[in-house]
């Protein structure tokens, strides 16, 4: 049993009106309510559970909706009704069209195994039927549309022109593109004007040049008169220049009358040339109307030929159908006694029809929030609640539910603040405040987080952005201070995890900048709903696999599968085998000819010739996932996929794939090269198709979506991302809106642009622009009201962007400004680049008991402290449980994690397992202790001089970003231009430091080697021990696979030449590791494996003798003997001097020999 229901609540639950209106905010608890008054009207009115038809907004709400349903009757007791839900009116309004057309199939003329097509084969169906009606229509009348509106591609407007027609539930006629009629008064605003300037003229006293001007405008009406009545818009602009260059308005403002007149005169001509624009405009927007019926003929043949529909098909024909068929709509009506219509606010017109007609004079509940009305690209018309709600005022039936009972007060007063402020653009949609009504606990630092990137261009910056938005989710999350507090929840007090996060964004064009920098956190994700499927890298090596497979001579998309994971060729092999014999000759005449190629080329390249002769010779025969299915089995693509961040996800982006495929085929027979033709549109078009999801929605992962994805969903933290964006100007050639017809923009050949607008354009485009203006500001509402205890404002800003109309400048401006919002003590200001805040649980123990955590004692015996050092609670307890057993988990390691084990077990369990702070902070603690706690932290951007020690974990020095850089540098070809972009991103002393570390390589011994003979660079590796996978990357594999074979290992520490070999000794058992990879990548072991310490310019040789190896076996062995004993024991040496554990965690520990100087 949940909370008692509100008593707005109760009245909606239980009123008899016949028409109710529940206008309900965000978390409002109107699921609630409609569940409720369900389960009340069957248990109590004994209407039948499928007498209520519930539409809901998408397929996630009434799965939702009707497991609350079916949850309530059990709980009632009333099982037989439970046993109905499942087969109950309860389902989006597509999914009710398609069963009423399938229970109805005879009267509605359809199939009734009819399938409905996916967003993309729909829009390639149409993109053939658009081109074959265009290739079949009179050429000179659709030269004459294009060469007037330089439209760029007719096909694509006139499919965009279909859809936002058939979505209007709109005949497809040239009388729907028609505008409403306006009389023409140019000229006679233009008349008027004249003969104020006739009269200016004897008024004022005007310089001899104003006389001048007068004389030739008082000539106008003539010489308007003379332009022909069929001129074409480009005559008309001409002509509207010509005039328009006799004005003068300079020393007119002295002389008001005539003034006034030449404004005058200005406002009729530019309404004279839109209106003779108008005349133009009429030809060709029947000409476009007349495509209208014949492509949709074509189309609907295509259709058919499919035994398909696609979704607008479906609300069209339940329309007709209700419409046409007497008999069907009177069941249906005495059926359903009550109909629930949700999110009432984006319904449009033709779906709103379809529901009338099923009302007949029952029960008809509607329930929506005008705020949250985000589908006007759908033609969802938020007017229609507002209508329907005054209608229920009138007879008692407006229930309004204020209250927010997701949403931490702090969260809910930002939102009023914001939204109640000039950024709110009312139009029909005024703003109405929500009340906080959940009950949380208290909350030490803000809930409210605007972080803003700042860079020289919006690329730099917005990557910038990315890269701290994941730091501080990284830092949220892991620092387990962020902590569920709403009153009643089961979760109450524990820390929110990555699955608790969802990133949100106005579009996914830039998402994948996101993804990104997630990924170089470690920081697991999932594209909700996303467009990026068809464009990842595993996907695209299969594509272009099925490309070779079909065209063997495509030597470009033949280079890139036999440099992917399919044949796995090096790029010097590429090369070589590329520059071989005559350059005319192509590049698959070569395969079989493989002399030259290093010995791993070889092999790699006869195994992949003999699969690829294998499956071309079955080409033909069988079906065509058959091969993708082959290639999985046969190639190590899949294992490679298995050794990337997110491996297990790519992976099942390849087996997806095939499953696509066998989907396909099931549909529609394809050829191969259909099936290249079909890929490649998925991938241009960016179809609407997400990555395999290979864990549950509700596993520990961030969700990344759209704000159209998230509407209705809710989650504790929630990050909008992007808000520096500004939109692009959308496209200009033609604007449609229902009821109010169509405009078409004319091309200027003199300005470039499409500058010449008609009336009806001019109109449209003014109420289009506030429509959307209107819609922006509410989808920002949306998206901010989807937080329960947590949100960050993430945001961007470089000089281009100044002048630019941004969120994030609106919701500063929204706030009083920069200053005012430094000086709000609710808001957490995150500024200038991608650092950490000093906001972490060091700094929240700072103070509080530094000398019991530096002593090892518990946190938690002081009550004034125990909510503030909860987290840290927690892990001192998580630190004295056992680990999993190894049998009862799917284990996967590092070199690094088994490097780290052999040093200190104990150090490893709790850095690696528990994820508990290092104290290696307690020299910070006093610095801490003095700063003021400012809620506005200064970030210093990527590469810069400062960082906060206080926040780092056990190791993490400064100089770790800097050894990052020279790897990636050292890991590129010496003219690579991203070498310049990193060392622009670092600062003046890092640069230094990092060219000389780079170049002391390239001059050495080595590095000449490296350059002269083959070399694997960043070379990633996995391979399995005792039932578990150990992975790693070695820095520089020089000549692979020969005799000579050598591994590199960079180490960028700045050490004295003298402390080598001690430091050396912690990382030999890593080069170890390594050389037992090669051998198994290889089949031989390297000559030599050397650790180059490049600051002091140091070569360390690692012993690579059988026993040797043979240590580091047992060390492999040792590391999987922990996790199955769950033993982590202290190993004392010097090393623990400078150990961040020490204190906290190893008090009284007896440290072998003197601390080191």
């Amino acid at each position: 049993m949940g909370p008692a229901r509100t008593a707005a609540q109760e009245k909606a639950v239980l009123s008899d009106q016949r028409e109710i209106c529940v206008t309900a905010g965000a978390g409002s608890g109107k699921t609630r309510v409609l569940v409720g008054r369900f389960v009340r009207l069957v248990l109590e009115t004994e209407i039948p559970v499928d007498a209520i038809l519930a539409i809901t907004f998408t397929e996630k709400a009434a799965a939702d909706m009707k497991e609350r349903i079916a949850g309530s009757f059990e709980a009632a007791g009333a099982e037989e009704e439970r046993r109905k839900v499942e087969f109950s009116y309860v389902s989006t309004i597509d999914a009710f069209c398609a069963r009423l057309l399938r229970e109805n199939a005879l009267e509605a003329g359809v199939d009734p195994r009819f399938r409905v097509l996916s967003e993309i084969e729909a829009e390639r169906l149409m993109r053939e039927a658009a081109d074959t009606i265009l290739l079949a229509h009179p050429q000179e009348r659709l030269f004459e549309l294009v060469e007037a509106t330089r439209i760029p591609d007719l096909s694509a407007s006139l499919r965009a022109l279909y859809k936002k027609i058939r979505h209007a539930g709109m005949p497809l006629s040239t009388a729907t593109l028609e505008p409403v009629s306006q009389s023409e008064i140019g000229e006679e605003v233009l008349s008027e004007g004249l003969r104020e300037l006739g009269r200016a003229k004897r008024l004022e006293r005007l310089t001899p040049r104003q006389e001048e001007m007068i004389q030739s405008l008082l000539g106008l009406s003539g010489e308007i008169a003379l332009l022909p009545a069929d001129a074409s818009p480009i005559e008309v602009g001409r002509s509207f220049k010509l005039f328009r260059s006799r004005f003068v308005f300079h020393g007119t403002k002295e002389r008001p009358a005539l003034q006034g007149a030449l404004k005058r005169i200005e406002e009729g001509l530019n309404t004279w040339r839109s209106e003779r624009l108008e005349r133009a405009a009429g030809p060709l927007r029947a000409t476009l109307g007349g495509l209208l019926p014949l492509f949709d003929a074509e189309y609907q043949r295509q259709k058919r030929s499919l035994a398909a529909l696609d979704f607008a098909d479906l609300e069209w024909l339940a329309r007709d159908l209700l419409s046409r068929s007497t008999e069907v709509r009177q069941r249906l009506q005495r059926r359903f006694r009550h109909v629930f219509l949700d999110e009432f606010q984006d319904t449009n017109p033709l779906q709103k029809e379809i529901v009338d007609q099923l009302r007949g004079g029952h029960g008809f509940l509607v329930a929506g929030d005008a705020k949250q009305s985000i589908y006007g690209f759908r033609d969802a018309d938020v007017a229609l609640l507002a209508t329907f709600q005054r209608t229920a005022e009138a007879s008692g039936g407006h229930i309004p539910l204020p209250e927010n009972f997701r949403s931490r007060p702090e969260l809910v007063e930002f939102s009023n603040r914001v939204f109640s402020s000039s950024l709110w653009k009312p139009g029909p949609v005024p703003f109405s405040p929500m009340v906080a009504a959940a009950a949380h606990g208290s909350k030490p630092f803000p809930s409210v987080e605007i972080l803003i990137a700042e860079g020289e261009d919006a690329e730099s910056s917005r990557i910038r952005e990315a890269e701290a938005l994941s730091g501080r989710i990284a830092e949220l999350v892991e620092e387990g201070r962020t902590r569920i507090t709403r009153q009643g929840s089961e979760r109450r007090g524990q820390p929110l995890s990555y699955g608790d996060l969802a990133i949100l964004f106005r579009s996914t064009t830039h998402m994948r900048i996101y993804e990104r920098a997630l990924s170089q956190r470690r920081i697991p994700y999932f594209v909700q709903e996303g467009r990026g499927y068809f464009q990842t890298q595993e996907v695209r090596d299969l594509t272009n696999f099925l490309r070779i497979l079909e065209n063997p001579r495509d030597d470009f998309h033949l280079a890139a599968v036999l440099r992917s994971p399919l044949c796995g060729l090096s790029d010097d092999d590429l090369y070589r085998l590329a520059r071989r014999e005559s350059s005319r000759s192509r590049l698959a005449d070569r395969l079989r000819h493989d002399a030259g190629l290093s010995e791993p080329g070889r092999e790699r390249l006869a195994r992949f010739v003999g699969l690829f002769d294998r499956i071309r010779g079955r080409k033909g025969h069988g079906p065509l996932w058959r091969p993708l299915e082959v290639v999985l089995s046969e190639t190590p693509v899949g294992q490679q996929a298995l050794l990337h961040f997110n491996g297990r996800r790519r992976l099942a982006n390849l087996k997806k794939l095939v499953d696509l495929e066998r989907t396909w085929e099931a549909a529609q027979a394809h050829s191969l090269p259909a099936l290249v033709e079909l890929l490649e549109d998925y991938g241009a078009e960016e179809a609407r198709e997400s990555e395999a999801m290979v864990e549950s929605p509700r596993d520990d992962t961030v969700k990344l979506m759209t704000i159209h994805a998230a509407k209705g969903l809710e989650f504790p933290l929630v990050a909008v991302a992007d808000l520096g964006r500004s939109d692009p100007p959308r496209r200009t050639e033609e604007i449609f809106r229902r009821g109010e017809g169509m405009g078409l923009a004319f091309y200027d050949p003199e300005e470039g642009s499409r500058s010449l607008k008609p009336t009806s354009y001019l109109a449209l485009e003014e109420r289009q622009k506030e429509a959307e203006l209107q819609e922006e500001n509410r989808l920002l509402y949306v998206a901010v009201t989807r937080a329960q205890e947590h949100l960050i404002l993430s945001g961007w800003s470089a000089p281009s962007s100044k002048g630019s109309d941004t969120w994030l400048k609106a919701i500063v401006e929204a706030l009083g400004g920069e200053q005012a919002l430094a000086a709000n003590p609710l808001i957490a200001v995150l500024k200038n680049g991608n650092a950490q805040p000093k906001t972490g649980r060091m700094a929240s123990l700072a103070g509080l008991q530094r000398d019991r955590l530096e002593q090892g004692q518990p946190l938690v015996d002081d009550p004034a402290i125990q909510e503030v050092a909860g987290s840290a609670k927690e892990i001192l307890q998580r630190a004295a449980l056992a680990s999993p057993a190894l049998e009862t988990t799917p284990f996967l390691a590092t070199a690094t994690e088994i490097v780290q084990h052999q040093l200190c077990p104990r150090r490893y369990h709790l850095r690696y397992q528990v994820g508990a702070p290092s104290g290696r902070f307690s020299r910070d603690l006093r610095r801490m202790d003095q700063e003021s706690a400012r809620h506005v932290t200064e970030l210093s951007p990527p590469g810069g001089d400062s960082e906060d020690l206080s926040l780092l974990k056990d190791d993490e020095l400064p100089a770790e970003k800097l050894g990052d850089r020279v790897h990636r540098i050292l890991a590129e070809p010496e003219d690579s231009p991203l070498i310049n972009d990193l060392l622009a991103s670092m600062s003046h002393s890092e640069r230094k430091e990092a060219l000389h570390q780079v170049e002391t390589f390239r001059r050495s011994d080595l590095g000449r080697r490296a350059k002269a003979a083959t070399a694997l660079r960043e070379v990633p590796f996995a391979m399995t021990r005792l039932g578990a996978t150990l992975r790693g990357q070695i820095d520089l594999i020089i000549e692979p696979g020969s005799t000579a074979m050598t591994l590199v290992d960079y180490k960028t520490s700045r050490i004295p030449a003298s402390e080598v070999k001690e430091k050396a000794a912690d990382y030999e058992l890593q080069l170890r590791l390594y050389a037992i990879a090669a051998l198994e990548i290889f089949g031989k072991s390297p000559q030599r494996a050397c650790l180059y310490f490049l600051h002091p310019d140091v070569q360390h040789d690692v012993d690579l003798s059988p026993s040797a190896t043979e240590a580091a076996e047992d060390a492999i062995r040792s590391f999987f003997a922990a996790h199955q004993a769950t033993s982590y024991p202290q190993r004392p040496a010097t090393h623990c001097y400078s150990c961040g554990y020490l204190h906290a965690y190893c008090p009284g520990l007896v440290i072998p020999g003197p601390r080191p100087a």
